[in-house]
């Protein structure tokens, strides 16, 4: 705060106008006419573009290649239990970014959004439960104002039908997008709350400044690793189609 700007607020912010921008956009492109990208494919850029940027923040404390890769190989391959740990909520984020892939395209942003705000009751049901939080009364009130908010919007929607609201050029399926929503907020809220207790738990963390872009680091890899294999499974017969013309393998 030493030019007068206070970080965390700039923070807020921009991550404020990310989220809108980026669940604007994947609506937009959602609802155009003509063939459909596959949300794996995104998914997977995504994540291979934030391990970049992990590797960068690791590369730049170590000041080394040799440093980083040194660095990646002992909480990676020494330390492979607690990083296999890591794989749960990796796995839980992957099919967390493909279920609200299929939630926006078959709602309406703003349904999106505030529908994806069941996340904070979950996250708070699994802290009780996994780390033994214990919530006052006005934070309970709160959750139960925001769960009546979220069903009032979901019954304003279910008034109208999807071709009318949205106007887009594809069907959509509202019973759909709000499965896949709130499995979503289900699956971020459990992978929020078991990476919490992870960290708190593993035994190399060692308050190393670099940990944390190595734990991200590490749950990309994941991401990336699921991502690519569910990507895999979807396009195989087109791609073996392709490669059979070519003479096989």
């Amino acid at each position: 705060d030493k030019g007068g700007i206070n970080l965390k607020y700039v923070s807020l912010a921009v991550l404020t106008i990310q989220n809108a921008t980026l669940i604007l956009s994947i609506r937009y492109t959602r609802t155009l006419a003509g063939d459909m990208y596959l949300s794996t494919t995104a998914v997977v850029v995504a994540e291979l573009l934030k391990m970049l940027a992990c590797f960068l923040v690791i590369l730049k404390d170590k000041g080394s290649v040799g440093g980083l890769i040194e660095h990646v190989h002992y909480y990676t391959v020494i330390q492979w239990k607690d990083a296999v740990k890591i794989s749960v909520p990796a796995i839980l984020y992957v099919i967390q970014n493909n279920l609200q892939y299929v939630a926006i395209s078959n709602l309406e942003a703003a349904v999106f959004q505030v529908t994806y705000q069941l996340k904070i009751m979950t996250t708070a049901i699994f802290s009780v439960v996994l780390l033994r939080k214990e919530l006052i009364k006005t934070q309970w009130m709160a959750l139960v104002l925001l769960f009546l908010g979220v069903s009032m919007v979901q019954l304003s929607q279910s008034s109208e039908s999807a071709s009318s609201s949205s106007g887009s050029a594809v069907e959509q399926n509202p019973t759909l997008g709000l499965v896949a929503v709130l499995l979503s907020c289900c699956s971020s809220g459990f992978a929020g709350v078991y990476f919490e207790k992870l960290l708190k738990d593993l035994t190399f963390l060692c308050g190393c400044a670099t940990y944390t872009w190595l734990v991200t680091e590490s749950s990309l890899a994941y991401w990336v690793s699921g991502g690519t294999m569910e990507l895999w499974c979807r396009r195989r017969d087109s791609f073996l189609d392709t490669t059979a013309g070519c003479g096989g393998w």
